[in-house]
């Protein structure tokens, strides 16, 4: 079978209308339960019609059950009986009515706005992340990352990295954001060197020996560099000019970066039909810095344009 014919369709198709009517309700505050709670046609009706009209959303029951592990789990009918009919109204735990449209919206066009996500506000990609978390919904953190992965070597520099450790160096939610801009970060070195990614005042600042704490796991990469001196380099060539001012640990997260890109470059040159063996960052067309189950990862388009490397994106 042809790879095209595997893709999965994005968003919201004639499948999905089959299914019923869910109302979903987005209150200011914390309903009292949103899990267990079953309630009768008389109160639906008197809270659907007392609730704001922006608050309140109509979806098909099986479109949100494809996008979300939240939805999925309260209007699980497996259990249902006679005196717990299906569910026809969900209060999630979010309280963000903006959010779950924004969300709302990219999940039902198959694909994120571009205009609306920017690599340059790292914090409302940290919410759309924590949302995503909050739903489940693995789908909308994959389009948001799709939406600003064209961007980041142009964006990203040493100071914009560090910045992100300090702030986000331990929370999951950017984990995959994390690892996209480190990639980034290595490619812009390796192709126009430390200068490119070093501000002109101080290097990365003072704040970069304790963004090295925040790295976290990103400590566990083999290291090729230690220290701020050329004695500690290994790499292919002379050792660089690197700024002194940056804590060593974190340092060797970049060198490390940097070593696996080039030797990429190297192994697989062969292998590219196209001349090419490395793909920048903002090229990638595979599913590198998404979030899949093994389940769902061969239904992703970008799965099968690594597997049969389709190439870069358009």
């Amino acid at each position: 079978m042809p790879a095209r014919e595997k893709f999965v369709k994005q968003g919201l198709v004639a499948e999905h209308t089959h299914s019923p009517m869910i109302t979903v309700v987005i209150r200011k505050d914390k309903p009292r339960s949103y899990y267990g709670a079953y309630y009768s046609a008389s109160i639906i009706t008197e809270a659907a019609e007392t609730e704001n009209a922006s608050n309140v959303f109509y979806i098909n029951r099986d479109f949100l059950i494809e996008n979300s592990r939240y939805f999925a789990i309260v209007l699980d009918t497996t259990n249902t009986s006679v005196t717990n009919p299906p569910r026809t109204i969900v209060y999630p735990p979010q309280t963000d009515v903006e959010m779950f449209a924004l969300w709302l919206d990219s999940v039902l066009r198959g694909e994120a706005d571009k205009t609306v996500f920017s690599i340059d506000n790292p914090d409302h990609l940290y919410k759309c992340f924590e949302f995503a978390d909050s739903l489940g919904s693995y789908q909308f953190r994959n389009q948001v990352m799709d939406a600003i992965q064209p961007y980041g070597p142009d964006k990203i520099d040493l100071k914009y990295y560090v910045s992100l450790l300090e702030k986000y160096g331990k929370t999951k939610s950017m984990h995959l954001f994390k690892e996209y801009a480190l990639e980034c970060l290595g490619y812009r070195i390796t192709r126009r060197g430390w200068a490119d990614v070093v501000p002109k005042d101080a290097g990365a600042g003072a704040g970069a020996a304790g963004a090295a704490g925040a790295a976290g796991a990103n400590d566990a990469v083999s290291i090729a560099f230690v220290g701020a001196g050329a004695d500690g380099w290994t790499g292919p060539g002379p050792a660089p000019t690197v700024p002194t001012s940056i804590h060593p640990s974190l340092l060797s997260v970049i060198f490390a970066k940097i070593e696996e890109i080039t030797r990429k470059e190297k192994e697989n040159r062969l292998d590219d039909l196209r001349g090419r063996s490395y793909f920048p960052p903002d090229e990638r067309k595979d599913c590198t810095w998404h979030e899949h189950t093994d389940k769902d990862r061969v239904k992703c388009p970008g799965y099968w344009a690594q597997k049969h490397k389709i190439g870069p994106r358009s």
